[in-house]
């Protein structure tokens, strides 16, 4: 129900605004010109996330290969500890229940 009232205004404004410039796309050669320019803008946008997808994927993957090889110095984030942590304490309380 909140997805659905906080996504309405949202859509119906968009929805909106996209009828009023529509009318106007072809009358109006500044407005075509103008939001073009963001085209560029969200094909950049698209690019850095895909390569930093792919370099935190890859170094991962690295690290995770370093450690089944044996490797020292591997770095253990807080994230990876603090899961080790919750399970040896859900491990601990079901073995004394």
């Amino acid at each position: 129900l909140y997805t659905f009232v906080g996504s309405w205004p949202w859509c119906y404004g968009l929805a909106y605004c996209g009828y009023v410039l529509g009318e106007r796309w072809d009358t109006d050669p500044r407005l075509r010109e103008w939001l073009h320019r963001f085209d560029a803008v969200i094909l950049l946008v698209l690019i850095a996330a895909f390569i930093f997808f792919v370099r935190s994927h890859w170094q991962n993957r690295v690290r995770r290969e370093g450690v089944a090889g044996g490797e020292a110095g591997f770095k253990v984030s807080r994230f990876q500890s603090f899961k080790v942590t919750a399970v040896q304490v859900w491990t601990a309380r079901a073995i004394s229940e």
